[in-house]
């Protein structure tokens, strides 16, 4: 029984060893491709492994959006006055809960 066990263990180690290689592969694959743009046209669809044509459709489709301006666009930021209440407020809690 035990046997089985470490069958099952090596299986599953092998399988994990393969998706990491096939992930390195993928990605050599696409630096090669960003290198060598022509090499997009080399290769017929149907060869190419599905996860790579999703990713390259990926990055195209991430080299067409326009990038984002900010983090926040719409947030408003305080005023000089407003950070001067906070700091006082907060000194003031934490003033007394020394007390207590």
């Amino acid at each position: 029984m035990q046997v089985d066990g470490r069958a099952a263990r090596l299986h599953s180690l092998a399988k994990r060893g393969a998706e990491l290689r096939l992930r390195e592969i993928l990605g050599e694959a696409s630096e090669l491709v960003k290198t060598f743009p022509l090499l997009r046209d080399a290769f017929d669809a149907d060869e190419l492994p599905a996860k790579f044509l999703i990713r390259r459709g990926a990055d195209r489709a991430a080299v067409a959006a326009p990038a984002p301006q900010s983090r926040n666009p719409g947030r408003r930021r305080w005023t000089g006055a407003q950070r001067k209440a906070q700091a006082a407020k907060m000194k003031a809690y934490w003033a007394k809960r020394k007390r207590v």
